[in-house]
């Protein structure tokens, strides 16, 4: 496989590339990227299936001409497949009158030596490669009149001496997208062009007026670039143009201040907003025109160069304007309370400005308008009540994106207005949502305040707007319970309440709102039982419940969500399994169910999820073996079970086995690990099974009960977990059973003490192998070692630890939670060699028991005594001589300490406090 595509690799692609006989995949180039060419010597490798085409230089009727270049006249190889870079040697065929290298792949920069072609009539080089600047030179041309140089990647600005190619009748730049700077005045000269095109560039400026004594043109395209400013009066002079295109949307921004000064021919489909603009001053004054009325509906959207201020002039159209658009044209400012006096106003947008100040009051005598949009306009101080006066402010009021806009919403607005789009997003908005927002009733269709700081409940009259469609609430600072209300809202299809405070359950009533495509209840503090009729919104698509405080399992429900892609419940409370129907949802693109308490095993069901595209399990405390059936998740491209992978308690039959995208390099099971899966097929065969530093997890399969002739054991330094099974008390031959720095969590099964030829024990640092001692685990009469450091055993140490005082050379239990006295039974470990007790244990000696020399680093505190043996109390004193009162002590009657305050009695019927 050879992939070097989206480079900018340029030149000849090398012969040796057919002695690649294994190649099956090469990708080389593509149109827009490299630039690669083959010789004619040179056979395409047949995997390289790309276009790209043979060499310019190897090209027959090319070399020919650079054979011979005095008698080389036309070279015509439009469309001829080839390709690399324009030679300098093309300088040399002076004679040359026509040069057609059009709709190819050559690349490179134009050479100089152009310029020397000075018989040349036609030069056509577009739709290449061709990069770097235009050169200066092409001026000496001056004999040319058609140069074609469009659909290339030349960049830099168009040289002025282009002027100087007085013969020229047809210019075409266009879609050389890195040619900058301004259109050349110089390009006045050229008094024979016929057709002038720059479009899709990257130019600034204004159009020259030098443009304007091109009488001949009739061609003008100037489109898709960055010009500004006004369209000059002397472009009326183009008398002769049958087609002109100055502006597309919104790329150039032109404007003109006299209509009759713009050529016919440049009002199109495409020139838009010319005709708005040319009712415009661009400084401050409205002017229509000689005739007001003319102005019923002014449309200023996006125009952008116009800025300034809205002129208090606007006061003119009383009574005429219908409708007013000025929405991102940069306009500052505040807007002028004359703006008031528009009583027949019916739209009014002014979004995507820079204002300034408040929202006039007057706005509040607009009583026939119907939508107002002052979106995104930095507007400040807060919302007037006077615009609930707006009586048929009926389709939309959307007050957003106002950073600086403070205060509560008026209560007003919410009394009076009956209004389809409520939009009051990302605002600096407080206050709460009053009651009387149910008087919106049947007609609001979307409500949204997200992005603010109200706070407060949700009213329960939310559930009064019974055609709302879109509801967000979401970036706010609410509390208290979602409402069961808000599930009459049926028609609802968009519910986000995300990222505020509400508590308590999610109300069963939601599973009403059966229109709903996107849930959004994510990062509250619900908790509570998610409930089963979420299962009934099918419709939904997307579901996002995540950062909430839930105490619940997972519903199985929710299987019945055919139409869901997106599930997250991360962080939210989870426990329990994760529920089989789940494999039902064949939409599900999403399945994010991280940092909560899912445990057992990861269902099959999951290798069903075709479109599933992310899978995140991570942080639970899955268990068991990783699901073959997830490699049927080939379009799987995110994925991640964390710790369950990196403790050990998730692993694999095969390593590594899961799809690529997960990323993680999962643990072979012990029970799938080849050396176990042997012991296991012929266990009087299998003396020795020692695995460590392994890439092995999973428990301890109970099969090992079937190694009956193994004589050692060891587990060391892996990922196994779980219990320890009490099938190893059938290994009666077993001497060595080691399971050092793993996962066990256990009790110490009593069944350990029928391992009766047991010399090592060692399960140091398990953390999690809990309980006692059992007494049965010192029967057996061999046992040299015991090593159950780093562990949570707990309880006192059995006296039959004495039993051991003909073997055991090594005892070590510290940094576990023994506590009590060690029994005097320890007196007989008269072989002891090495010896670790007290560390984080809380055992004492007691006098009887003499410390084993082995355990000399030790420090024991010395036991209480037995009960019944306590020190006797002090003799009673004699009794006082008769009439003999002892010495009272303290302050005389009355007296207070200074700075100290005289006690003062409690209340009636409440004790005084009893001195400390």
């Amino acid at each position: 496989q050879i992939s070097i595509q989206k480079n900018m690799l340029v030149g000849s692609i090398p012969s040796e590339l057919e002695a690649l006989p294994l190649l099956e995949t090469c990708k080389l180039t593509d149109s827009q990227t490299n630039n690669l060419c083959y010789h004619n010597s040179t056979l395409p490798q047949p995997a390289c299936t790309d276009v790209f085409g043979v060499c310019l230089i190897d090209n027959i009727l090319f070399g020919s001409c650079l054979a011979n270049p005095v008698t080389c006249t036309t070279l015509s190889l439009t469309a001829s497949s080839i390709a690399g870079t324009l030679p300098t040697e093309i300088g040399l065929a002076t004679n040359l009158i026509s040069l057609a290298l059009d709709v190819n792949s050559i690349s490179g920069s134009l050479p100089t030596e152009l310029g020397r072609l000075t018989s040349a009539a036609y030069m056509s080089l577009d739709s290449n490669s061709i990069a770097g600047t235009i050169p200066t030179e092409l001026g000496q041309l001056t004999l040319l009149q058609l140069l074609w140089l469009d659909i290339n990647l030349f960049n830099g600005p168009i040289p002025s001496s282009l002027a100087l190619l007085t013969s020229l009748t047809s210019l075409f730049l266009s879609e050389n997208s890195y040619l900058t700077g301004t259109i050349p005045t110089e390009l006045g000269y050229l008094t024979l062009l016929d057709a002038l095109s720059l479009w899709k560039n990257e130019l600034s400026g204004t159009i020259p007026t030098e443009l304007g004594v091109l009488t001949a043109l009739t061609y003008l395209d100037l489109e898709v670039n960055a010009l500004t400013g006004t369209i000059p009066t002397q472009l009326q002079n183009l008398t002769s143009l049958n087609e002109c295109y100055l502006q597309y949307s919104a790329n150039n921004l032109l404007c003109s201040t006299d209509f009759d000064a713009v050529p016919p021919a440049c009002y199109h489909a495409d020139g838009a907003n010319i005709s708005s603009c040319v009712m415009t001053y661009v400084d401050n004054v409205l002017n229509c025109g000689s005739n007001p009325n003319f102005c019923a509906s002014l449309s200023l959207t996006d125009v952008d160069a116009i800025g300034g201020t809205i002129p208090t002039e606007i006061a003119n159209f009383a009574g005429v304007m219908t409708s007013f658009y000025a929405d991102a044209n940069g306009i500052t400012g505040v807007i002028p309370t004359e703006i008031g006096l528009l009583s027949n106003l019916k739209e009014l947008f002014l979004k995507d400005n820079f204002l300034r100040g408040s929202l006039p009051t007057e706005l509040g005598q607009l009583s026939g308008v119907t939508i107002l949009n002052v979106q995104n306009t930095r507007i400040t101080a807060s919302i007037p009540f006077q615009i609930g006066f707006m009586a048929n402010l009926t389709k939309e009021l959307f007050i957003g994106f106002n950073s600086y806009l403070t205060g509560p919403i008026p209560l007003d607005i919410f009394r009076f207005l009956k209004v389809e789009n409520f939009l009051f997003m990302d605002n600096a908005l407080s206050g709460i949502l009053p009651t009387e927002v149910g008087n919106i009733g049947n007609a609001a269709l979307a409500f949204s305040v997200k992005g603010n700081s109200i706070g407060g409940i949700l009213p329960t009259e939310m559930g009064a707007l019974s055609m709302l469609q879109y509801l967000d609430l979401s970036k706010n600072g609410m509390s208290g319970a979602i409402p069961s209300e808000l599930g009459g809202v049926s028609d609802v299809y968009f519910l986000d309440l995300s990222k505020n405070g509400f508590a308590g359950e999610v109300p069963s009533e939601l599973g009403a709102m059966t229109s709903l495509v996107e849930m959004r209840l994510e990062d509250n503090m619900l908790s509570g039982q998610l409930p089963d009729a979420i299962g009934n919104l099918s419709a939904l698509e997307s579901l996002r419940l995540s950062w909430n405080e839930f105490n619940s399992t997972l519903p199985r429900s929710f299987g019945s969500l055919a139409s869901l892609e997106n599930l997250e419940l991360e962080s939210a409370g989870l426990y329990g399994t994760v529920p089989t129907e789940l494999g039902d949802l064949q939409s599900l693109q999403q399945l994010r169910l991280s940092f909560n308490a899912l445990e057992t095993s990861i269902p099959t069901e999951l290798g069903r999820l075709a479109a599933l595209t992310s899978l995140a399990l991570a942080d639970n405390i899955f268990t068991g073996t990783v699901p073959t059936e997830l490699d049927l998740l080939v379009g799987l491209s995110e994925c991640s079970f964390g710790s369950s992978t990196s403790s050990g308690r998730l692993c694999a039959s095969a390593q590594y086995l899961a799809p690529g995208a997960c990323g993680e390099p999962f643990r072979v099971c012990l029970e799938f690990f080849p050396a176990y899966t042997s012991c296991v097929a012929t266990p009087p065969a299998c003396l020795d099974l020692s695995i460590t530093l392994g890439g092995v997890a999973g428990t301890i399969p109970t099969t090992v009960g079937l190694l009956t002739a193994l004589t050692r054991w060891v587990t060391s330094q892996t990922s196994v977990q779980g219990p320890i099974p009490t099938e190893f008390g059938l290994q009666t031959v077993n001497q060595r059973l080691v399971s050092r720095n793993t996962f066990l969590t256990s009790t110490l099964p009593t069944e350990l003490g029928a391992m009766t030829s047991l010399t090592l024990l060692d399960l140091t640092n398990n953390l999690w192998i809990y309980g006692t001692l059992p007494t049965e685990l010192f029967v057996p009469t061999g046992l040299e070692a015991l090593r159950l450091s780093k562990n949570k055993l707990s309880g006192d140490v059995p006296s039959e630890i004495g039993l051991r005082n003909e073997s055991l050379k090594a005892l070590f239990l510290s940094e576990n939670a023994f506590s009590g006295a060690i029994p005097t039974e320890a007196n007989s470990l008269t072989n002891l060699v090495t010896c670790s007790l007290s560390l984080s244990n809380n055992f004492c000696f007691s006098e009887t028991t003499i410390e084993p020399a082995a355990c000399a680093n030790d420090t024991f505190a010395l036991c209480p005594p037995p009960p019944g043996m306590l020190p006797s109390p002090p003799p009673t004193p004699p009794p006082s001589p008769p009439g003999y009162a002892p010495p009272q002590g303290g302050a005389p009657p009355g007296y207070t300490p200074p700075g100290v305050a005289p006690p003062r009695d409690a209340p009636p019927g409440v004790a005084n406090p009893a001195p400390p």
